[in-house]
């Protein structure tokens, strides 16, 4: 899984909170104030200044509490990494302990708390900045951001990316714990009513910590959490080349969009004999260490394959990458470049390798990742989209290249995973589907409230959480957002029908 960090967003908070205030809640001036005020009135806890610094110090597990610079922000008061003690196994406190990374910003004016159960590590650079989550501004929440057991930081200093000892306590059910204990602690210092939160894998996670925890938060918002019927789902790539675009664009125009992505595809590979090698190496200079299993040519073609899925989760019309257009516009940029004589053949291939990189970088699939804890997850428990090669083998062989693939079909299964473990590691994370089995059927009868927002022209859409008549579960789609869906971009009917919701599970004195 290509990994998104949730997005700060902060422009459009007072329409949802003028929803709540309309409902009932009292978040309408309140939200908006969070957003931009720059006064320094005590927050909602129970110290403030340098008491909260000693506050959190003084908490049960805490082994630090380092202050981060705000006399730059708009946002918080004051803003701390606390780091805490947590067992590798809540279950068995003797099996040793883990530091745990937890960024707490005091948001100036707040009247609850957002913790955003992230589904990989903390960025340095965004702790640094300005990095509330939305649910902050709309809500006037403090914002509470628990870095993943076994990502960045938050790992014991014995775990290796080479072995198998300690992955074991790499699970839903350890990490819903830290969650539950971290609430639990920073709930004496921080008063008010509390809302758990994330995006991606970090709403799949969001939503575990709901179903083994529904207690702790008054409301539970996960974004975009897709949910694989099993090690690995084959819905989503069915979606991405057959049905991906349809809602947002219409019928004719998405399968437009969706044919431009496999010319382009079948354009990178009809050129792979030059770009394989090149982009191997490229990842090889910048750090990247792989598994033997991944050679040239098969690792070619998951980049390629993956191609499609970036192009629909975060660009599409629109280009999330600063330094290169990767849009749709982009590719056909790319593909309508010159190539008649060497010189302009040179260019257009080093625009390929470069769009591909950008947009599909095969770094993600490397042994020394930052986020390659992620596939043990994936394969223990989670699951994964399963790697269907078979539109792009057909595309290429109607464009007359033959089967270019290096990937055979008798290699597609469990493919991303022998790219990314050892022989060992792949006999050791073997699959357990009760996790699944266990949220899925839950979520019919669950007294949590749980919000789930989507965009349908996201892939990830195809991995979505079932329809339920459940009352305390609700499930808002947008029909124009990709993987970068907010709250704040659905229209106003909707933002009412939101408001209400979260008036009713956190209502705001």
């Amino acid at each position: 899984m290509k990994f998104l960090k949730a997005c700060t967003v902060m422009a459009m908070a007072a329409a949802l909170a003028l929803a709540l205030a309309a409902c009932g809640g009292n978040a309408g001036s309140s939200a908006s104030s969070s957003a931009s005020s720059t006064s320094s009135s005590a927050p909602a806890a129970s110290a403030s200044g340098s008491s909260m610094a000693q506050a959190l110090a003084a908490l049960d597990g805490v082994k630090s509490v380092d202050p981060v610079d705000v006399s730059g922000s708009q946002i918080y008061a004051e803003k701390y990494v606390v780091t805490f003690e947590q067992p590798l196994d809540h279950k068995n406190p003797s099996a040793g302990t883990f530091p745990q990374r937890v960024e707490v910003g005091i948001v100036k004016d707040a009247k609850m708390n957002v913790m955003e159960t992230d589904g990989y590590l903390l960025f340095d650079q965004a702790i640094a900045m300005d990095d509330a989550h939305e649910l902050c501004s709309i809500l006037s929440g403090n914002y509470i951001h628990v870095e993943h057991r076994f990502f960045g930081q938050s790992r014991p200093a014995s775990l290796s990316n080479d072995g198998t000892d300690g992955w074991q306590y790499l699970t839903s059910e350890n990490a819903a714990a830290d969650y539950h204990q971290i609430y639990n602690e920073l709930s004496k210092v921080l008063d008010g009513p509390w809302a758990a939160t994330g995006t991606s894998r970090g709403g799949e996670v969001c939503t575990s910590y709901a179903y083994y925890y529904p207690e702790d938060m008054g409301l539970y918002v996960p974004y975009v959490g897709p949910f694989s019927g099993g090690r690995e789902d084959p819905r989503f790539y069915e979606f991405v080349y057959t049905k991906i675009g349809d809602e947002k664009y219409g019928a004719e125009k998405a399968k437009e969009y969706r044919d431009l992505v496999s010319s382009f595809q079948v354009e990178l590979m009809k050129n792979k004999d030059v770009l394989a090698p090149a982009l191997k190496e490229l990842c090889e200079q910048q750090g990247s260490v792989y598994r033997e299993y991944v050679t040239e040519g098969n690792l070619f073609d998951l980049v390629v394959a993956e191609l499609a899925v970036q192009e629909w989760q975060s660009n599409q019309e629109t280009s999330s990458n600063p330094s290169m257009d990767v849009s749709f516009e982009g590719m056909k940029t790319v593909l309508a470049m010159p190539e008649g004589t060497d010189s302009e053949k040179s260019a257009k291939l080093e625009a390929e390798l470069q769009f591909l990189f950008v947009l599909a970088s095969p770094t993600d699939w490397a042994a020394n990742h930052p986020a390659w804890p992620y596939y043990v997850g994936a394969a223990s428990q989670y699951g994964q989209y399963h790697y269907d090669f078979s539109y792009l083998r057909q595309a290429c062989e109607a464009a007359g290249l033959g089967d270019v693939l290096t990937v055979k079909p008798e290699d597609e299964e469990n493919f991303v995973f022998k790219m990314v473990f050892t022989p060992e590691q792949q006999q050791a994370f073997a699959y357990d589907g009760a996790f699944y089995e266990g949220v899925t059927k839950w979520i019919d009868t669950s007294e949590a409230k749980i919000m789930f927002i989507y965009g349908s022209s996201d892939p990830w859409y195809s991995l979505r959480m079932h329809d339920t008549d459940n009352p305390n579960v609700k499930m808002f789609v947008s029909d124009t957002k990709p993987h970068t869906v907010r709250i704040t971009d659905f229209d106003e009917a909707t933002m009412k029908e939101i408001g209400a919701f979260v008036s009713e599970a956190i209502p705001l004195q």
